[in-house]
């Protein structure tokens, strides 16, 4: 007689399960069958995760774009900060080259203005005597440290009853026009003398046509080249009263300057 699992014979008698008992083991019932279009079944459904690539690759795009606007208006602004550097940099550097234009004229002219030639004028007459003739003497002196070059005096003389004001009133008196003296050169330090006369036959009209009273006038300009080919003017004018028995002349208010 068979065992049971308590180690105890099984009986014959034992029930048997009744024809009615499934004596098969369970099972799940079979799905129903899915009514859904076929269109339906074969469409891709959009995920979470597809919805968030395509916001993250939108706004990916949108930086990029963003950046790309703001690095090329950067570069703008970097290139017209670099233009107006550059235009900055080189109205400095003009000025600079002004200034030191500027300055080496400054110290050239003032070199030449220390070694030029300057010419000044002395005058000095005779007295005045009736048949003889009025002799004057217009001496041209060089100042300078170096040669006054292509020296040219031109000279007048008239007489006035009284003292003339203005230059516009010198008019040169009847046989006093005399061809300008030429010096050609004048060394520094050294003068050269022009001597001339007024013609005797003039001084009994003089005389009585002015008194005793009134002034010699002689005035006239010095034309030269310093030795750097500068052109220089010296004017000049004196008077001194007909009378006076001084030989040296007084300058005049006017006509008398030099450059």
């Amino acid at each position: 007689m068979p065992l049971d699992k308590n180690g105890t014979q099984e009986s014959n008698n034992s029930p048997k399960p009744t024809p009615s008992e499934d004596t098969q083991p369970n099972r799940h019932p079979a799905p129903e069958p899915s009514y859904e279009p076929e269109n339906e079944k074969k469409r891709p459904r959009s995920t979470w995760a597809e919805i968030t690539m395509v916001i993250f690759t939108g706004l990916i795009l949108i930086t990029y774009i963003t950046l790309t606007i703001l690095s090329w208006k950067q570069m703008r602004l970097t290139e017209k900060s670099l233009e107006q550097s550059r235009t900055d940099n080189t109205k400095a550097i003009l000025a600079q080259q002004q200034i030191a234009e500027r300055a080496l004229n400054a110290t050239v002219e003032h070199f030449r203005l220390e070694q030029r030639a300057w010419v000044t004028v002395l005058m000095a007459m005779d007295a005045i005597e009736s048949g003889k003739p009025l002799g004057f003497t217009i001496t041209a002196q060089n100042t300078g440290k170096t040669f006054a070059k292509a020296a040219i005096v031109t000279y007048r003389i008239t007489f006035s009853r009284h003292e003339i004001l203005t230059e516009r009133e010198l008019q040169p008196a009847k046989g006093s026009h005399k061809p300008p003296a030429s010096v050609a050169i004048l060394a520094p330090n050294l003068h050269y003398d022009v001597k001339d006369s007024f013609p005797a036959e003039y001084i009994p009209v003089i005389k009585q046509h002015l008194g005793e009273g009134g002034n010699t006038y002689i005035w006239g300009d010095v034309f030269y080249l310093d030795v750097f080919g500068k052109q220089h003017t010296t004017k000049y004018c004196g008077f001194r009263p007909l009378k006076s028995t001084r030989q040296d002349f007084m300058f005049c208010r006017f006509h008398n300057d030099a450059d």
